[in-house]
């Protein structure tokens, strides 16, 4: 019995061990490797529309980093899809829509600029400024009147590094090494439209 009892205080043991590795080291890895991940999303209907609200961790690469602190700019696309599954044809798709940021470093005031398009914000951290990017609220995706209640639908997030916009020489670069690839890849989940209750009878 006692031998039973060290064995499953050891599994114990080991587990903390590991939890406590993935709280420390994993972290720096990604911040060495670079990646993006969708922590969460979801959509919000408000009035006849639905907006998304996501979080995402994103990490540069130590080559994106010096890159950006020498002055070069870096564009990153954030791409979303509903679509509704057709059985024996294609998927309908519903909604496309992608917004690009970009991510800017002023070298004589020591800033960072994240910028939408549409307007610009600036910060003193490089670590404050990829928080932001990562926190998308209140974006408009979808027109609630396309689409029909008690159906579901499946949508699609993506958050890549636009390697298009870089110079043709960092370009030829980003074919072949990972030190430019920053890719989510795309996160998926479904949605139900609920029907409107009926009227009740006076």
């Amino acid at each position: 019995m006692p031998f039973c009892t060290n064995r499953k205080w050891r599994r114990l043991l080991l587990w903390a061990l590991g939890a406590a590795w993935l709280a420390t080291v994993a972290p720096a890895l990604a911040d060495a490797t670079g990646g993006v991940q969708v922590n969460a999303a979801q959509l919000t209907e408000v009035g006849n529309d639905y907006f998304l609200n996501a979080d995402l961790g994103v990490h540069l690469t130590p080559t994106q980093k010096d890159a950006l602190n020498k002055g070069v700019d870096l564009y990153f696309v954030l791409n979303f899809e509903l679509t509704r599954t057709r059985f024996f044809w294609f998927h309908e798709t519903i909604a496309s829509v992608r917004q690009q940021y970009q991510l800017s470093y002023n070298v004589l005031t020591r800033q960072y600029q994240l910028s939408d398009g549409l307007s610009h914000k600036n910060y003193d951290t490089l670590a404050e400024t990829i928080r932001q990017l990562g926190h998308i609220r209140q974006w408009k995706t979808v027109n609630g009147k396309t689409l029909s209640p008690g159906t579901t639908y499946r949508a699609g997030l993506q958050m890549k590094l636009d390697t298009s916009r870089l110079t043709k020489p960092m370009q030829l670069n980003a074919l072949t090494s990972k030190d430019w690839t920053l890719d989510s890849g795309w996160h998926y989940w479904t949605i139900t439209p609920v029907p409107l209750a009926a009227p009740t009878q006076p």
